[in-house]
């Protein structure tokens, strides 16, 4: 999630004191329930396998699918924090964690892992498309590509506009390339890499909000709008229907063909 330096790639649209000043990178890892279904759905349970997740802490979602699939866990990241997974890993029965306390670009990539996963931090780069590639890159044969960002859509975007703080707005916007939040991209790169069978590449959460009335950056006469938000909010979720429009997260989920599987086909 967090890198900044970017070697032949464009320039990263945070640093180290943006990531340092949210309240959630350094907290503690726990499972996560929601993460959890969706690995169940998307990822095989295997012992013999490793998973590294870039841009890891605080370690949620990498401790959710190390517990519930056996995959041996590596945590990259660029933050400090990242050194104090481990022990928090520990007390879950996590005792291989290893961590990479580094540059994402850095990265040599004759190392593969059997699943690479990152959730929201492609989002913070302008050449998208060439992260997303690093990402594949680290991808071993029959291992899988899980990519998750924030969608601002058309009324998110406006959610945003309508209960932020003019400071928390252009942090927000700054911080994230909006440009990219369109799954029909992602398809599309996805669509060009070597072996690359799509798995899913869609929208998710409904119309849900990460965003809290109590949070300090939501203004205090605009409240009202969060909530009837989140009392709209109920009809996709009943409907079960998500996408671009009003939902708050993107998926990507891509399988990387093995070589024989590539010469059958």
């Amino acid at each position: 999630m967090r890198v900044t330096t970017i070697n032949k790639l464009e320039e990263a649209r945070t640093n180290q004191q943006w990531w340092e000043e949210k309240a959630y990178y350094s907290s503690e890892a726990a499972p996560d329930a929601r993460a959890g279904r969706l690995f169940e759905r998307y990822l095989p349970k295997r012992s013999d396998w490793s998973v590294i997740e870039i841009g890891a802490c605080p370690g949620s979602n990498l401790l959710t699918v190390a517990r519930n699939h056996g995959y041996h866990p590596v945590a990259l990241d660029f933050l400090p924090a990242v050194r104090h997974m481990p022990a928090v890993f520990r007390k879950y029965g996590i005792e291989d964690l290893e961590v990479i306390q580094d540059d994402f670009f850095s990265l040599p990539e004759d190392r593969r892992f059997n699943v690479v996963m990152s959730f929201g931090f492609i989002e913070h780069f302008n050449d998208a498309e060439a992260v997303l590639r690093k990402h594949w890159a680290l991808v071993a044969e029959d291992g899988f590509l899980v990519v998750s960002l924030p969608i601002f859509g058309p009324m998110q975007l406006a959610l945003q506009r309508l209960i932020f703080t003019p400071e928390k707005l252009a942090e927000s916007l700054e911080g994230h390339n909006t440009s990219i939040m369109d799954m029909r991209l992602f398809r599309k790169w996805s669509e060009r890499l070597p072996g690359a069978v799509i798995v899913e590449c869609g929208y998710l959460g409904y119309m849900g909000t990460w965003l809290f009335s109590s949070d300090p950056f939501v203004r205090r006469n605009r409240r009202w709008i969060l909530w009837s938000w989140k009392i709209a909010s109920f009809v996709p979720r009943m409907l079960r229907v998500s996408c671009r429009l009003f939902s708050p997260y993107g998926l990507l989920v891509v399988r990387r063909l093995s070589s024989a599987g590539m010469s059958a086909g």
